[in-house]
């Protein structure tokens, strides 16, 4: 074979390489030129008068924005503007309905500039309407069935936050300004609409063919809630006090409703008396859409779900969507009513969210369940590391330089994913401060002052403040502008001769979080032959080291720092084994029993007996969950025989962690049993918990059953995706198939979809070399779910070599997901390294070779579709002048102008 000049095939190749990965990467953002800091005008209204492309997943129309000019000689504006190509801009000034052109205008870097043509006084009131047809790469997401997903329904939603909206209409998009809006969209007639505000009209045209939906939103909220829906629902009305609660579901799933939203208006109730205010809309829509990126958004009266929140009676037994619907009902008061100022203060927006869920399941559930909830916050805001908090602060500061502004009272950690934890943490933390009664008195004052505004921490320390007649200053300076959390090592003695215990606290965290200032509720429990008398200290920390003594008439049976668990923190308390089997067994808290339990973990067999009696006798489901999985690390016949009554449990919960912790044991003992949870089980949660342990224990046997689970159906596909797990885990090459026809068949119906985790790594860790895997994922990156793209081209990290180079290159140059983008374009970056040093081999050489024509047809392609978005500009350019042309023979014949009308679509 004739030696092959790798110049001429390599050439090609990198230049293709160069143009489509750069093609497909998403740009990094330049520096916002239009911030907080020289925004010169104040929004006062938008409204939107669109039309949806669902063929081409566009949107067109009109966007009118009316703002007051903040300072003088005013003449030109800037606001955000993304994927959008304007094609004429028209301002009016105060009431007037006479318009004129903008001198010019241009759309560059994420900015829309005007040149107004005129200079404005300051307190001058101008609408601008602006002509735009926008293609979202995100804000607006529009869904419709294909010929191999004929179940995806013909849809498009939105998501504003944090800076989305800007890609399918122009604003000023960041939250410190507030706007009342409009929406009016049309849309197929067989289809709903869903905005903020209320229906103000409803009115179909071209034969029945076309609805015009035209909502209004009269009371003032931020550019990102602005909302729309379109598509085919059930839909279902309930009241609360007056109030209209709209439902809107996929058809048919009109029997999910009630189970999951059936407790909304006992939220509505709950949420309106705390906070002294009831809800302050005039309605409320929940709406389940296709594939939504969270679990809920809640725009301004009208939240948007996850599918994932719709589930039956069955499904119930497992799982609940009270908290989410909580959360994003919590929203409505903080976060749409009240809305952070700006990023740096959104703990103002999700730590409420998130405490006032707790609150809710508080009333609802009662305190236990409040309890574990606030342990769980707790255990997110342990999870960060002091090197991660070290980048966190470094890149606040970054940030802070960049705008010019002072970091010393903007919250530090709080924006940077502990928004939602950590910040009901310090909110939990300040109710034990305040005491309940007067931490109730100041959420209302600051509900009452700050309603219809955009608040700042400052603001709300204020208003705490003012109830609770003394400082916050330390409670704000240490968790809200501090970094970090109180890493704490705590020792107990008793003098007996003295009476007195003893306990010393150690500040152990590193330097940069400082020393934490905070109060500690200290708990002794004395055994009687009444039962336990209990004795409640509270002390003050505030040193790297110090004791604290006690008088006590007898030595405790329990000592309890931070009884309630209120504070977050790392916590080494070491107690003798005696001490935690009584904690375990007498503690009436139930996460000093959690505590209790996480020791005993540690005393591994020592421990069988009182974590055996903490399954079998605790009240608290959730301290027989935690007893099931500590006995899982035990391998003890007397600790086997714990979990398998456990099996028998009324909570599922309590019954699956039992199942999981079986998968410690050997396969012989327990595969008859799991195999049975399997098969019989009614929680879905459990069954899938036993195929994961029939996995772990190797049980060769379960072959037949975990197969037949694939196809079993279950919510969420949980027992399926299970499954998975387990055949990979046993290895069983001939069960490759059908793990592969599974996950190739999965649907997406209850949104976010199993198969971008959990199903595609277990299908790639049971046949990584399998040319059918490495087939499947190819094919799963022309997937309609953009999850299930990212996933697959993230799990061909591996597998695919410089033969799938070609695809993957055409994979990403008609992909339009930010996300999936990434993860082709760092897959092909990988392969191509490989491939440059694999052209130094003569086999190398050959594979490069066989890319070479291909490579130059792609770089053709690549150039043509350079040079269509510049035609496309020409155009947008051409149109733009025609209509100047025509305002101007408007003027020489006296005519008005005709951009003066509104087109009516």
């Amino acid at each position: 074979m004739p030696r092959i000049d790798t110049r001429r095939v390599w050439g090609p190749l990198c230049v293709v390489l160069a143009i489509l990965v750069i093609a497909a990467t998403p740009q990094q953002a330049s520096p916002d030129k239009l911030t907080p800091q020289n925004r010169d005008y104040d929004q006062k209204h938008i409204l939107l008068d669109l039309d949806f492309d669902f063929a081409n997943k566009s949107v067109s129309g009109t966007c009118e924005i009316t703002l007051e000019v903040l300072r003088d000689e005013f003449d030109r504006i800037l606001l955000h503007s993304e994927d959008t190509r304007v094609f004429d801009i028209r301002i009016r000034t105060g009431g007037s309905g006479q318009a004129f052109p903008a001198r010019s205008f241009r759309v560059s870097d994420g900015l829309l500039a005007v040149d107004l043509g005129r200079i404005f006084p300051k307190g001058q009131e101008l609408t601008l309407e602006i002509d735009y047809e926008s293609v979202p790469t995100r804000g607006l997401y529009f869904f419709a069935p294909t010929e191999t997903h004929p179940e995806i329904p013909t849809q498009v939603w939105s998501q504003g936050e944090a800076r989305n909206n800007r890609h399918w209409f122009p604003c000023y998009d960041q939250p410190d300004d507030r706007i009342t809006s409009e929406l009016i969209a049309r849309v197929p007639a067989e289809m709903d609409v869903i905005s903020n505000g209320v229906l103000d009209s409803k009115e179909t045209s071209g034969e029945g063919k076309t609805a015009t939906y035209h909502f209004k939103m009269q009371k003032s909220h931020v550019p990102y809630l602005v909302s729309v829906i379109a598509g085919e629902f059930d839909h279902q009305t309930t009241e609360w006090e007056g109030i209209p609660l709209h439902t809107y579901v996929p058809e048919g799933r009109g029997d999910t409703v009630d189970i999951t939203f059936g407790r909304t208006e006992k939220m509505m109730k709950f949420f309106s008396d705390y906070t002294g205010l009831k809800y302050p809309y005039s309605r409320y829509s929940q709406t389940t859409v296709w594939q939504f990126m969270h679990g809920g958004m809640e725009n301004t009266m009208a939240t948007t779900l996850n599918l994932r929140a719709l589930h039956d009676e069955r499904a119930h037994l497992d799982y609940s969507a009270d908290g989410l619907i909580a959360h994003e009902l919590a929203h409505q008061w903080f976060g749409d009513l009240i809305t952070c100022v700006d990023w740096n203060e959104m703990w103002l927006n999700e730590g409420f969210a998130t405490y006032f869920t707790d609150l809710f399941f508080e009333d609802f559930e009662g305190k236990d369940n409040f309890l574990v909830r606030r342990r769980r916050s707790a255990n997110w805001v342990r999870r960060s590391t002091t090197e991660s908090r070290k980048r966190i602060r470094e890149a606040r500061e970054k940030e802070a330089k960049k705008l010019g502004i002072s970091m010393d009272r903007v919250p530090l950690e709080l924006p940077a994913g502990n928004n939602y934890a950590k910040g009901a943490s310090v909110l939990h933390l300040l109710r034990q401060v305040m005491g309940d009664d007067k931490f109730r008195e100041g959420i209302r004052k600051y509900v009452s002052r700050r309603r219809d505004t955009c608040a700042t921490s400052e603001q709300l320390r204020e208003d705490l403040e003012s109830v609770h007649g003394s400082s916050l200053l330390e409670i704000f300076d240490d968790w809200v502008y501090g970094s970090g959390y109180p890493e704490l090592e705590v020792t107990w003695s008793w003098l007996a001769e003295e009476k007195t215990g003893v306990m010393v606290v150690k500040q152990v965290q590193d330097e940069s979080s400082g020393l934490f200032r905070v109060p500690v509720k200290i708990a002794f429990h004395h055994e009687t032959p009444n039962g336990l008398t209990s004795v409640r200290k509270t002390i003050k920390i505030s040193k790297k080291e110090e004791e604290f003594r006690f008088p006590l008439d007898a030595e405790p049976a329990i000592v309890r720092f931070d009884e309630g668990d209120t504070i977050s923190k790392s916590l080494k308390f070491p107690k003798e084994l005696d001490k935690l089997a009584y904690q375990v067994l007498h503690d009436p808290d139930v996460t000093g029993r959690l505590d209790a339990i996480a020791a005993l973990r540690e005393k591994k067999e020592e421990a069988t007996r009182p974590l055996a009696r903490a399954l079998i006798e605790d009240p608290a489901k959730q301290v027989r969950r935690s007893a099931a999985r500590a006995l899982g690390s035990i391998q003890s016949d007397e600790a086997l025989r714990a979990l398998l009554a456990a099996l028998e449990d009324d909570e599922p919960m309590v019954r699956g962690a039992a199942a999981g912790a079986l998968g410690n044991h050997e396969a012989e003992k327990v595969e008859k049993i799991l195999i049975t949870r399997l098969t019989e089980d009614r929680s879905f949660a459990v069954q899938a918990a036993a195929a994961r342990a029939l996995g772990k224990c190797k049980s060769t046997a379960a072959k037949e059953p975990l197969l037949a689970a694939l196809k079993r159906g279950s919510y969420r596909q949980g027992v399926e995706v299970a499954a998975m797990n387990a055949l990979a885990q046993l290895g069983d090459a001939s069960t490759i198939p059908a793990v592969v026809e599974a996950v190739t068949g999965m649907t997406d119906s209850l949104g976010r979809s199993s198969v971008r985790g959990g199903a595609i790594r277990s299908m790639v860790s049971l046949g990584k070399g399998d040319l059918r895997v490495k087939k499947a994922l190819l094919d799963l990156l022309d997937h309609p779910s953009r999850w299930t793209r990212f996933s697959a081209a993230r799990s061909l990290d591996g597998i695919a070599g410089i033969d799938t180079l070609t695809i993957l290159l055409e994979k990403v140059q008609k992909e339009k997901d930010d996300r999936v983008k990434r993860g082709l374009r760092d897959l092909i970056s990988k392969i191509a390294q490989v491939a440059g040093s694999a052209r130094k081999s003569p086999a190398g050489e050959e594979e490069l070779a066989k890319l070479a024509a291909q490579a130059e047809s792609l770089e053709e392609e690549a150039k043509q579709k350079s040079l269509e978005a510049k035609l496309a500009e020409m155009e947008a350019r051409k149109a733009r002048l025609e209509i100047e042309i025509e305002k101007l023979r408007g003027r020489i014949k006296g005519d008005a102008p005709p951009s003066v009308q509104r087109v009516t679509r």
